[in-house]
């Protein structure tokens, strides 16, 4: 699976990281070799920054994911541009890149659509009608990534073996309550 790259959030707590241990060490040598308050305080501030680097490498380092934008739209209560726009900010959190690909009759181009869910314009793909889940399909396995949809694309299993492969594809549901997604 592609990765997502490191996030912008790593570089503060590196810099913070590399910063305690540079102020601990000082400390150390200037005080003849004691264990001061400074040095400690200095070393928990390193272990504090440490923990929020690694966290911010985990939530970055899951890859892409494709989304079905046209299947996601309806799974609310009725279909809506917003209920993408939360299963993409869920998967945003969760560390994933996602991919959104429209069938031509949602109406928007994809740079509108990009605007939207707000997410970059090269990450929203509108295919047209009667072609969008072959493109989809390949796009995710081009990108070696899940697919988020209640579609099982069964017209589609002699073209992609890999699609009845456990945890390939990534069902849910939206409600009241959040998003729900199930990743086997």
């Amino acid at each position: 699976m592609a990765r997502a790259g490191y996030g912008k959030g790593m570089v503060l707590p590196l810099i913070l990281f590399l910063a305690s241990l540079l102020v601990a060490g000082f400390a150390f040598v200037t005080q003849g070799g004691v264990l001061s308050d400074e040095v400690l305080l200095a070393l928990l501030s390193g272990a504090a920054a440490l923990v929020l680097a690694w966290r911010e490498w985990r939530r970055v380092s899951r890859g892409y994911i494709v989304i079905d934008g046209s299947d996601v739209m309806g799974w609310g209560d009725a279909p809506r541009l917003a209920t993408v726009r939360r299963v993409v900010k869920a998967l945003e959190v969760q560390g994933f890149v996602p991919v959104v690909w429209f069938d031509a009759d949602v109406g928007q181009s994809d740079a509108g659509l990009a605007r939207a869910l707000g997410v970059a314009r090269r990450q929203v793909m509108v295919v047209p009608e009667g072609r969008a889940d072959a493109a989809l399909l390949a796009g995710a396995e081009a990108l070696g990534a899940r697919v988020v949809s209640n579609a099982r694309y069964g017209d589609y299993t002699g073209r992609f073996e890999w699609l009845g492969t456990e945890g390939f594809l990534v069902p849910g549901q939206v409600d009241g309550r959040g998003v729900e997604l199930r990743f086997a």
